[in-house]
């Protein structure tokens, strides 16, 4: 049985998506754990050109999901909300009204 060489690009496209998704899953990090965090992120943001819109969408997911979100986890979340609205042409759905603040 032949198998076919997998594209190494993308094969470490996925593992750092995989291991961002993974490590945003951490409810409580320890300060080792939130520097690595923050590594992981720093590297997918370098990386965010050569992602799938599928593996944007589930760092999206994984972003999204974090219960108590920091600084650097807001911040990545609003860049790939940024690709995903350049994605989607969201611009042309652009409203004038201010959305209302939940209670």
């Amino acid at each position: 049985m032949a198998t076919t060489p997998k594209d190494p690009e993308a094969q470490e496209s996925s593992h750092l998506v995989r291991s961002v998704v993974a490590n945003l899953k951490i409810t409580f990090l320890e300060p080792l754990e939130l520097k690595f965090r923050r590594s992981l992120l720093l590297g997918a943001e370098s990386a965010l050109g050569g992602f799938s819109t599928a593996q944007v969408i589930r760092l999206y997911e994984a972003a999204c999901e974090v219960k108590f979100a920091s600084d650097d986890v807001k911040e990545f979340r609003m860049k790939l909300q940024t690709i995903i609205a350049k994605q989607h042409d969201l611009k042309r759905f652009k409203s004038t009204r201010q959305p209302t603040p939940s209670a």
